[in-house]
């Protein structure tokens, strides 16, 4: 999802879960996140100057990767302010990892 993949090297989609994680990757390419490394549910990204992490705001770095397949809530344990730029590690929980927590 680095955005130097975004780019017509993408095949084309064959179903909507990839539909998805291709318009999610020129999302955050177009709005210059990188995404530096996934591992399971642990997430990479480099912030430009100028996006929010998250809010009620129209873009955030928080709605782009909750709109990547499979990824049901975004945590943070640190944030990057709206005028900061650099590299801030997210947690991208899936429906399985989530139902796998007890209930309280």
């Amino acid at each position: 999802f680095a955005s130097s993949q975004v780019s017509d090297e993408l095949p084309p989609a064959s179903t909507s879960e990839e539909f998805a994680a291709i318009r999610t990757a020129e999302a955050l390419a177009s709005k210059g996140i990188e995404v530096l490394e996934r591992r399971g549910d642990i997430m990479v990204v480099n912030k430009p100057f100028g996006v929010r992490m998250n809010g009620n705001f129209e873009v955030t770095v928080e709605k782009l990767i909750h709109a990547l397949p499979g990824v049901k809530e975004v945590r943070f344990p640190h944030r990057l302010d709206f005028g900061t730029s650099g590299v801030s590690n997210l947690r991208c929980l899936s429906t399985t990892i989530l139902n796998s927590f007890p209930h309280t």
